[in-house]
């Protein structure tokens, strides 16, 4: 009797885990690889953060690295971007991550790498096709 018990209880544990396990499994809309560069009158933009934000859904954002690449992230790392259309953003300063503004002793305002402009959705002007048969996507700002 005690071997069945024991045996039932078992069972059922790994049964609660299973069936949670499956139950948990979260379905995200198909993304792809999007990489690519950053560039002001030619140059690389050295450090920021790049936005491309769907209509409707998830954003994807990448960190833009000292060349001026990045590589997007939407659910997980480096995952890419869901299809379809996207709308740009692009901020870079040269703010400082380590200071604290009003508390930290040579806190300096930063300054825009790139014009304001870029900063947001609605006046960026950038815009791309996520698409499976292109992953590279370039932007020279002005």
């Amino acid at each position: 009797m005690r071997s069945i018990r024991k045996y039932s209880f078992m069972f059922s544990c790994v049964l609660t885990v299973l069936l949670s396990a499956c139950g948990s499994a979260e379905k995200h809309p198909e993304t792809v690889p999007v990489s690519g560069k950053v560039t002001y009158d030619g140059k690389p933009v050295p450090k920021g953060t790049i936005t491309f934000q769907p209509a409707d859904g998830q954003p994807a954002v990448g960190e833009i690295q000292p060349d001026g690449s990045f590589q997007l992230s939407t659910f997980g790392e480096k995952d890419g971007a869901v299809l379809g259309v996207h709308k740009i953003m692009i901020i870079s300063n040269t703010a400082d991550p380590t200071m604290i503004p009003g508390s930290s002793p040579g806190y300096v305002k930063p300054k825009d790498i790139i014009p304001k402009k870029y900063n947001q959705l609605q006046t960026s002007g950038l815009e791309a096709t996520v698409s499976k048969d292109k992953s590279a996507y370039d932007f020279d700002l002005k």
